[in-house]
């Protein structure tokens, strides 16, 4: 769709042929055209207001960083230094500390792992979450809400 992507909901009225390779006849009850390719809001953390992570990844040591962004579906952290991380793996656990009563501990899939040098050492990890409870959803998604509408350090995109 060029600048977004169109949801669709269809009901299937109709199924043609036989199994290993049926035909399906649907119907479309309901599309939204979606500009922002992002379905959630995201907060973005300055350094000293952002919710320390720890990321364990088998056979790697443990990344100690803080969150650079945050949204119900994944996040980016940051950790400082030259070396770049050995990950062999691309899935793993986090522990986000949001603060002392909400810290999160979903299993993770790392998307992105970008090093770079100025204006020091860092990087800087895409993280989705893989397995997030019910309850922890909801509880971000309130979290991720209240930041949005009151006042505080974080910005909203």
């Amino acid at each position: 769709m060029g600048k977004g992507m169109m949801l669709l909901q269809v009901v299937v009225r109709d199924e043609i042929g036989a199994a290993p390779v049926p035909v399906y006849v649907a119907e479309v009850v309901e599309k939204a055209i979606l500009t922002d390719r992002r379905l959630s809001q995201r907060l973005y953390f300055a350094s000293s207001l952002a919710p320390r992570v720890d990321l364990l990844v088998p056979f790697s040591a443990r990344l100690r960083g803080h969150l650079l962004d945050l949204s119900e579906e994944g996040s980016a952290m940051v950790f400082y230094g030259a070396a770049k991380p050995k990950l062999f793996t691309r899935t793993g656990d986090c522990r986000i500390e949001i603060d002392a009563d909400f810290v999160l501990r979903p299993k993770v899939v790392i998307q992105q792992v970008r090093t770079c040098r100025k204006p020091f050492h860092h990087t800087i990890i895409r993280l989705r979450f893989a397995n997030l409870s019910t309850e922890e959803k909801d509880r971000l998604k309130v979290f991720i809400h209240d930041c949005t509408t009151q006042p505080t350090g974080l910005t909203a995109a």
